[in-house]
């Protein structure tokens, strides 16, 4: 969990990153605040800070009062397991000044009892390369036993799947409100066991730990992937989003693939970090609405996309990048990097072909981000011929030019009733109902494209949003011709690009 600034406050109060504490002035505004305000604020604060309520409590008696009598401050269990180290469980651990207040281990006892009326329990495990004995480690999950039935999410971050899977085996008896599962078994560096214990990332009770949570709905693996097949009376049928966090080896990357194929009722998919290319089954997901990819290699993307069929989608994202050895052949070659530019380009076609044989499997698809997903501008055409529906354009770091923006500008007349359909379009008319357009990073467009697309669609496929950002050929005049040429209500942001 990232450790975000605690908020701004009036100078009168300082909040410790150290030793250091000052109490509030009488005087100070945030003494007026109501009550309510100053908790719920304080609430928010621990849902991103996990060392919120344990600072609040040391900043004014009224900070401790509030916070100490707001159970939802203290629903968000932060627990780093490490081995044998100083006292664990001392209840005056936590609020001595001779120690630094972020980062340290809490008393779990003293956690629980400051969390037992709130109404959802939040719990994030940290178990670092030197894991603690079985029998902490045990006493811990028992101590948590008997709130399970208020736990709504789950996070557990080990190097180790054997410690993973054991834990996710054990630790639920009856965790009704269960509604998350995060499990990152990613690391930095392993030990030699853990680097062992690398060769198989499949968790094989996760579906037998969904069929005793029966609200789970969303499931996020980081290094990890659950069993291809669930058992009979574990079905991951009834998971509606899922999340994949590399990197892939090709064979994980296969069992991603025909894991994904059992969960018939997901309708968010993400996978991150996908940096392998290997023949993969189709894989077919009739109630996909959202499909994230992100930071992946473009063959590992375009595999992805060549096997997952989902006629419903709605959303599409995709973050791409060229693969780091043509970037180091490119970098190398004396000849100006022809050889592997030439590879680059073969790699941008075999996307574009992917991407758009994707389109005319998903035609309804209204939202979508192509990030540094190099495709040339007549993929891109053939792409979007295919989704009449698309509401919203992200493109970044892209080589879109003259010829996909002139072929955006060509708009015809609305269809009849309002009603469209991909085989209701009799011209080449790209996007018709498009509203919202981002162009980030995107070296070779122009301002005077720009300025004609605006131009082109201020009749009946007005642009109501125009996001402009860091792109070198569009300057602060143009951005003003275009505020003129479009209509009064549209919104435009504009990023010149910093040299």
């Amino acid at each position: 969990m990232s450790h975000l600034t605690p908020p701004v406050l009036p100078p009168a109060i300082t909040i410790a990153t150290g030793s250091e504490i000052r109490l509030e002035v009488p005087a100070s505004p945030i003494t007026r605040l109501p009550i309510e305000i100053l908790a719920e604020t304080l609430v928010r604060w621990a849902e991103l800070d996990h060392d919120a309520p344990w600072i609040a409590s040391l900043v004014s008696h009224l900070w401790r009062a509030t916070v100490l009598s707001e159970p939802r401050a203290w629903s968000r269990i932060y627990l780093p397991l490490k081995g044998p180290s100083v006292e664990l469980e001392d209840p005056e651990w936590c609020t001595e000044e001779d120690h630094d207040v972020r980062d340290r281990r809490r008393p779990l006892a003293l956690w629980l009892e400051r969390a037992t009326l709130s109404p959802d329990l939040f719990l994030n495990i940290q178990i670092n390369r030197i894991a603690p004995l079985a029998t902490t480690l045990y006493a811990v999950l028992k101590q948590f036993t008997p709130h399970l039935p208020s736990l709504r999410e789950f996070e557990l971050s080990t190097a180790s799947t054997l410690l993973a899977d054991g834990i996710l085996k054990t630790f639920w008896t009856c965790t009704p409100r269960l509604q998350r599962i995060t499990i990152d078994c990613r690391a930095e560096s392993k030990s030699l066991i853990e680097v062992i214990d690398d060769r198989n990332r499949v968790l094989p009770h996760l579906w037998a730990t969904l069929a005793k949570a029966p609200s789970v709905s969303a499931v996020v693996l980081k290094g990890c992937l659950p069993p291809q097949q669930p058992l009979a009376s574990a079905s991951g049928s009834r998971l509606l989003s899922l999340s994949f966090h590399g990197p892939f080896r090709s064979d994980d990357f296969k069992d991603m693939m025909l894991s994904i194929g059992v969960c018939e009722a997901l309708e968010e998919l993400t996978i991150t970090n996908a940096n392998t290319s290997t023949s993969v089954p189709p894989v077919t997901l009739l109630a996909l609405k959202v499909l994230r990819v992100h930071n992946s290699a473009l063959l590992a993307t375009h595999d992805i996309l060549k096997s997952i069929h989902a006629p419903q989608l709605l959303t599409l994202d995709l973050g791409g990048r060229i693969p780091e050895s043509v970037l180091e052949s490119m970098r190398k070659e004396s000849s100006g990097g022809q050889q592997s530019m030439r590879e680059m380009l073969n790699i941008m076609e075999t996307f574009g072909v992917a991407l758009g044989s994707f389109s005319t499997r998903s035609p309804f698809i209204r939202h979508l981000t192509l990030d540094g997903v190099h495709v040339k501008d007549r993929f891109l055409i053939t792409a979007l011929k295919n989704l009449p529906y698309v509401v919203e354009l992200c493109l970044r770091d892209s080589f879109i030019s003259g010829l996909a923006l002139g072929a955006l500008s060509r708009v015809g007349p609305p269809h009849k009733d309002g009603v469209r359909s991909p085989t209701a379009l009799k011209s080449p008319v790209l996007c018709p109902d498009l509203r919202r357009l981002s162009l980030d990073t995107c070296p070779l467009l122009t301002g005077k494209m720009v300025q004609d697309l605006v131009k082109a669609r201020t009749s009946s496929s007005l642009i109501t949003n125009l996001d402009i950002h860091r792109c070198k050929l569009v300057g602060e005049v143009d951005v003003v011709v275009v505020k003129e040429l479009g209509p009064y209500a549209m919104r435009v942001e504009f990023t010149p690009l910093e040299e």
